[in-house]
């Protein structure tokens, strides 16, 4: 793959803007969506998203998305299998996750499962959790679908940036 300069992957990107704001994590993840969209249609299935696996490359507009164990879905170790758009639903909802958190607190599904796993930034919107929520089941086909994640209110609010104290 080629990879175009300057360019970082997400984990870097997420680090260097630690905390991410949610409506650049909201357009990054909207973005996400669409290709993982076409990726399935053309391609099958990717079974590795993470945040080492997507490019960002900052240009003036913002961050442009370009094309692991702690991110597989719980059915890969309840059940032994896993379909392309339940897992790419848990996939992208663990990078929300990661990412709305920031300072390094990374997903891990088996601390989900045993219930030791929660939202820990105070600064998430209403949406921002609900979406998450969605896309949390154990049982695959009780998550979101994939092409109906951009018709959830988290992708048509507008968020408020967090005002700074002086």
């Amino acid at each position: 793959m080629e990879r175009p300069s300057p360019c970082m992957d997400l984990l870097e990107y997420s680090v260097l803007h630690d905390p991410l704001p949610e409506n650049t994590v909201r357009d990054i993840i909207k973005k996400l969506v669409q290709a993982l969209i076409q990726f399935d249609k053309k391609w099958g299935f990717h079974r590795d998203i993470k945040t080492t696996n997507i490019l960002i490359q900052e240009t003036q507009e913002g961050p442009r998305y370009i094309g692991t164990v702690n991110y597989c879905p719980p059915e890969m170790f309840l059940s032994h299998e896993c379909r392309a758009g339940p897992t790419s639903v848990w996939q992208v909802r663990a990078i929300v996750y990661e990412l709305l958190n920031g300072d390094g607190n990374d997903f891990d599904v088996f601390e989900w499962l045993n219930g030791d796993l929660s939202l820990k930034t105070s600064e998430a919107s209403e949406e921002a959790i609900d979406f998450i929520h969605t896309c949390l089941s154990v049982e695959p086909a009780n998550r979101i679908r994939l092409e109906e994640i951009e018709g959830h209110p988290w992708f048509n609010t507008s968020i408020m940036a967090p005002s700074s104290s002086s």
